[in-house]
């Protein structure tokens, strides 16, 4: 059995497949506050996605009325370009910014300029970014908020954040990494030479997450999780990525993956 995990901008939603019976066995949904203003704010606490979670994994189980230690892998989709920050205690800095926040419109447009303007963004990471992108929310928070700027341990997007809850594992996939601001699409790294541009407070290589293709493993599930959702030690976390699905197909896709990571 394989458990799917779609961490949107309105809700959690989860699915429970049964990959031999080729059915889905249960569906769960909860929603996610919003924190807005006129000015174009779009904010959510991170810890909603991890009560969403549960509370969505809760009613598959409840539904399908199966043992959870049957479950042999999890994939996790989620919303990209969003801005989640942990201190050295793995502890929420700020609110998540999300994607479809446009309060940092003026510092995405600084950061281009940082680039040399458009043509030259363009010419070093085969992108021009956009004011969804990660990269204008740190310039955003650095400028509001100076103080836990300096605190940055670790920066990492919602779908990374429901990845390191379940795994402690600190990664991002190179799909997710495309829409950063900071990630060199043609040679699939980050671009470090950007993001000491736009952070050079910042130490990149302590920062950002190692890279993995949507192939290998985020990492197994930590034993307090294990013990938290009732789940084998053994259960592998996918690395996922930002695409979202709308039936069980796509749950179909992550059990593919994590198979071929055992």
């Amino acid at each position: 059995m394989y458990l799917g995990i779609d961490c949107g901008t309105q809700g959690t939603k989860v699915i429970l497949l049964d990959s031999q019976q080729k059915k889905v066995l249960g569906v769960g949904y909860a929603s996610h506050e919003l924190i807005e203003n006129s000015a174009g704010r779009r904010e959510q606490n991170p810890q909603w996605w991890i009560d969403a979670l549960i509370s969505a994994f809760n009613q598959v189980i409840q539904q399908a009325q199966i043992n959870p230690t049957l479950i042999k892998g999890i994939g996790v989709s989620g919303q990209q370009h969003g801005l989640v920050m942990l201190d050295e205690q793995d502890q929420p800095l700020y609110q998540a910014k999300l994607w479809c926040d446009t309060e940092t419109a003026f510092e995405n447009q600084e950061f281009i300029n940082l680039l040399g303007g458009e043509e030259q963004a363009f010419a070093r990471l085969g992108i021009v970014p956009q004011t969804g992108y990660t990269a204008s929310k740190i310039l955003w928070f650095k400028k509001h908020f100076p103080e836990q700027y300096k605190r940055i341990a670790k920066i990492m997007l919602p779908h990374d954040y429901l990845n390191y809850w379940l795994t402690g594992e600190f990664c991002m996939e190179y799909g997710d990494a495309s829409g950063t601001g900071f990630f060199d699409v043609i040679h699939r790294q980050w671009h470090l030479e950007v993001f000491n541009l736009l952070a050079p407070e910042l130490e990149a290589n302590k920062v950002l997450p190692p890279l993995r293709s949507a192939q290998q493993k985020a990492g197994v599930v930590r034993a307090e999780i294990a013990k938290l959702l009732g789940l084998s030690e053994q259960v592998l976390v996918a690395s996922g990525g930002g695409a979202r699905w709308r039936d069980s197909s796509h749950v179909g896709k992550w059990r593919r993956r994590i198979d071929q990571l055992m």
